[in-house]
């Protein structure tokens, strides 16, 4: 009987083979065939030996036909002369040939009596060394052409074990792998008894030779492949997977004796109401009946290769958790139903699906410092799927949300959607500032996603549909109309995309809850032919049928490729502000203008960009709002206008800041001279009607008009006009105000000096100087014009040369 395997430190030894020489029953052979051979000698020696010398005395001479043989070492001398020691060889021929007619081995122990107590040693030798069942009197009895027959079936049907055990060497257990082949599992199907000796437990039987050399695979196939494993250590995430499960799952490693032990755990099932889950959530195929006390029988078909079979067991959520555990019977709950460890049979037969079972952060050894592709195809969307909790270097990957890691074989099934799937941000590290990456791992800020100020991190914003006026067609958040297939029913409040309906909740709103809306297009200007205004559509937030907000989703690899992919709608989607960052382009005098402008827009945008964005801040005098330190960066002024750094801004007569808005910005003197459109003044002037005075404009009205007007000048095609006005206005405009605009330096004295012409009164009075000017109204220098006083110079020169010389200083 196997005995306990032990601990030992038993080193094998060579061994050396040492023939040994024949023992009972040979010896008897040679003593026969002694006695053939002597028949072959001299007719003396033939005639002495067959009728005269008696058994006991011929000893010495048939040791001389058969070498090295001592007939006293056959049997005692008692023996001999009890039973053949008087017979004479032909006495003893006879007899044993009496006894070869009947063919057993009873019939010689009648002339050898030793026989039988040999037979009963070797019997007893054979069952307690070897585990032969063999019975002496059925041995004595077997006729010897039956004798082969009978000890083949006794040695077929003796445990393979004992014959391992006993052809080992003394105190060498026999090895895990050899154990489970002859024994099957420890506490599963044999145990130890007090002596230290195997027990099968009941309705276990331990492998016989029969069994072996009937169907050794079939014997190899059902050793767990643990048993195959004896140095599997516990953080072989691998092999453990293969041999026993999923961790913590279907298994658990426990410590016993001081050792990390795996531990089967209890099975379970998951019901949806239709259909049973394992516990990788696939659906087992079973007949599920009810059973006594709430249990459900279940008879599940295992299919492994080609093999099928059943495995009968009762589950019932016992906890009330949604796990169906398993039991051996519905009677008796102690008894719980195991995860079934992996048989060899199941690697050689379903290799594959064993290996689709991996999970892939196993195979690939990931984990939180691996690279994000790895860890994306392991585990899934950050965030969504999984987190990493820890500080460096000792951060750990955590499933989240009810998700698993993912295994080789949903690799296999998914491999087309798979990479495309994996999100960008989980590749690319984000970053605020730079809105081009932002735009590329989530999509727009305020649109699609916000920066939480506490955290600092991005999060997804509620989807939002954007609708026309008349409700009849749908935009996405770039004003673009969905391709065909999307359905509006906005009566209904319903939007369907790719077959999937959503319902249209509130209308969408901003930090500053003024409700969102998406250019969508352009339409002509009222009256114009070639001037166009944008046309916006309303956004309003989705939700699923349930009524839960429905968030956008940060873009994954394959948004990179494809038609309208992330790359190729980069320009036409990204605005200035996003492509260089909002701080960048407010501090940039063209870029400010141009913010909202797309990158494919830019040629148009900058044709159409006007002096007075350009150089805005050169060409007012007015102040603009800058915070000092404590002061909001924005706020309401005391009229009720939003005031934000950068606005122009005055002093009211109470000391408030006040927005100042552009019609009523003080320009610059220089500018003032550029931008004052002579030509539209004159239109101005000619739309004024002497038939109702009271809606004509004033002088200061239609130098404002012409200025407003100039600084809508395009900085591409409209720079004569600059240079036109300069040309014009320089004449034109009165001395007094180039002086104070800086233009020309002419002291107050020249300035205020009375105008003197022949049409005067009093000191204005010069004769034969023309009055300089049109409008009688002028009386200084001042308010004459640079042609006008390039005149009233000429006419005082002129008048000067009539003098007579005698007159002058």
């Amino acid at each position: 009987m196997a005995k306990k395997p032990v601990e030992s430190t038993y080193e094998e030894e060579p061994k050396v083979i040492v023939k040994k020489k024949g023992g009972w029953l040979g010896k008897i052979i040679a003593l026969l065939l002694g006695f053939v051979m002597g028949i072959g000698a001299t007719a003396g020696t033939v005639a002495l030996l067959v009728t005269k010398v008696k058994i006991n005395k011929s000893a010495d001479m048939v040791g001389k036909f058969v070498d090295d043989f001592n007939f006293s070492s056959l049997v005692e001398k008692n023996y001999v002369d009890e039973a053949v020691g008087n017979m004479t060889v032909v006495e003893l021929v006879k007899k044993t040939s009496e006894a070869a007619k009947t063919g057993t081995l009873s019939s010689f122990a009648e002339l050898f009596p030793i026989l039988s107590d040999k037979t009963t040693e070797l019997a007893d030798e054979l069952k307690n060394s070897f585990g032969l069942q063999i019975d002496k009197d059925t041995l004595l009895n077997t006729p010897f052409k039956e004798l082969s027959t009978y000890l083949g079936d006794a040695v077929k049907t003796t445990p393979l074990g004992n014959f391992l055990q006993a052809a080992g060497e003394e105190g060498k257990p026999l090895d895990p792998i050899l154990l489970e082949i002859c024994y099957g599992e420890y506490g599963v199907d044999y145990v130890y008894n007090a002596d230290g000796e195997i027990e099968m437990l009941e309705g276990k039987t331990a492998v016989t030779l029969a069994a072996l050399t009937a169907d050794p695979m079939a014997t190899v196939s059902k050793i767990a492949l643990a048993s195959a494993l004896p140095n599997l250590e516990p953080d072989d995430e691998v092999l453990n997977t293969l041999a026993y499960g999923e961790r913590n799952v279907t298994y658990k490693y426990v410590t016993v004796d001081g050792k990390p032990t795996a531990q089967m755990q209890q099975k379970f099932l998951t019901f949806d109401g239709a259909k049973y889950y394992d516990y990788q959530d696939n659906p087992i195929v079973c007949e599920a009946t009810a059973a006594e006390n709430g249990f459900v029988k279940i008879v599940e078909t295992v299919t492994k290769g080609e093999t099928t079979r059943t495995e009968t067991y009762y589950v019932k959520d016992v906890n009330g958790d949604g796990k169906y555990l398993a039991f051996e019977a519905p009677e008796d709950t102690a008894t719980p139903t195991l995860f079934k460890k992996t048989l060899i049979g199941d690697l050689s037969e379903n290799a594959a699906q064993l290996i689709d079972g991996l999970y892939l952060k196993d195979a690939l050894d990931i984990n939180a410092n691996s690279h994000k592709v790895l860890i994306a195809l392991a585990y899934g969307q950050y965030g969504v799927d999984y987190q990493i909790t820890g500080e460096a270097p000792n951060q750990t990957i955590q499933p989240i949300n009810g998700s698993k890691p993912r295994t080789i074989g949903y690799l296999k099934a998914n491999n087309d959607t798979l990479i495309n799937d994996i999100q960008l941000a989980d590749i690319l590290q984000e970053d605020p500032d730079d809105k081009i990456v932002m735009y590329l791992l989530l999509g727009k800020e305020n649109a699609h996603y916000k920066i939480d100020t506490a955290t600092g991190k991005a999060v997804m914003l509620q989807r939002r549909v954007i609708v026309n006026s008349t409700y009849d067609k749908a935009y996405n958040e770039y004003g673009e109309e969905y391709p065909d297939g999307y359905a509006l029913d906005f009566a209904n409040r319903t939007f369907t995309e790719s077959g999937v309906q959503y319902k249209i909740s509130t209308q969408a709103t901003d930090s500053l809850g003024v409700p969102v809306t998406v250019k969508i297009g352009e339409q002509l200007v009222a009256g114009s032919t070639d001037e166009y205004e944008p046309v916006y559509g309303t956004a309003y937030y989705l939700t699923d049928l349930d009524g839960n907000p429905v968030l956008y989703k940060k873009h994954t690899l394959g948004d990179l490729s494809g038609e309208n992919n992330l790359i190729s709608t980069i320009s036409t989607r990204l605005t200035v502000t996003e492509v260089f960052g909002e701080e960048k382009t407010s501090q940039n005098k063209i870029l400010k203008h141009l913010g909202e402008t797309t990158i494919d827009g830019l040629p148009d945008a900058v044709e159409k960009l006007t002096f007075g964005q350009i150089f805005e801040s050169d060409i007012y005098a007015d102040s603009k709002y800058s915070p000092a330190d404590g002061e909001p960066e924005s706020f309401t002024d005391v009229n009720g206008h939003l005031v934000q750094t950068g606005d122009y801004i005055y002093i009211d007569g109470s000391g408030n800041k006040c927005f100042l808005p552009q019609d009523q910005r003080t320009v610059k003197g220089t500018w003032k001279y550029l931008l004052a459109d002579h030509v539209y003044a004159e239109e101005l002037k000619a739309r004024n009607t002497d038939s109702d005075p009271t809606n004509d404009l004033t002088e200061a009205e239609i130098k404002k008009l012409t200025v407003q007007h100039g600084l809508e000048y395009s900085i591409s095609n409209q720079m004569g006009n600059l240079m036109d006005n300069m040309a014009y206005n320089i004449h034109h405009a009165p001395l007094n105000e180039m002086a104070e605009d800086g233009l020309v330096k002419m002291s107050t004295n020249t300035l205020n000096h009375k105008i003197r012409h022949s049409g005067g009164t009093g000191d204005a009075y010069l004769p034969g100087v023309a009055f300089p000017a049109d409008d009688p109204s002028k009386t200084t220098i001042g308010e004459l014009n640079v042609d006008e006083l390039v005149v009233y110079l000429d006419n005082i020169l002129s008048w000067i040369d009539t003098l007579p010389l005698s007159t002058l200083p």
